[in-house]
């Protein structure tokens, strides 16, 4: 499971939920392709890509994920990042509810 990609030189670091770091070497542009349409991930700057279904808090600087790690979000994008988590937030609330409800 994909927590976020970081690019660092030509290699892509993809770092896994159960902490295991994956490193490929393609740019962030192919990656974002072989993902597809998954509205799940956000590029809060240029060297980044963020599953947000692992982001906890944004602020005006950075996304922090679970486990406290911490993302740097460009200035330009930050009311869109804060657009986007309110979003995957709400949905996500509505997902839990809907859930809920076939449990009862």
């Amino acid at each position: 499971h994909l927590v976020y990609c970081e690019v660092i030189l030509k290699d892509i670091f993809l770092h896994l939920k159960d902490n295991r770091t994956i490193i490929c070497r393609k740019s962030l542009i192919d990656l974002m392709k072989d993902l597809g349409d998954e509205e799940n991930f956000f590029q809060p700057h240029r060297s980044y890509l963020v599953n947000m279904d692992h982001v906890q808090r944004v602020t005006k600087t950075e996304l922090i994920l679970t486990g406290d790690i911490t993302i740097p979000l460009s200035r330009n994008k930050a009311s869109q990042a804060m657009e986007v988590f309110m979003n995957h937030s709400f949905h996500a609330l509505l997902s839990q509810e809907v859930h809920s409800n076939d449990v009862l």
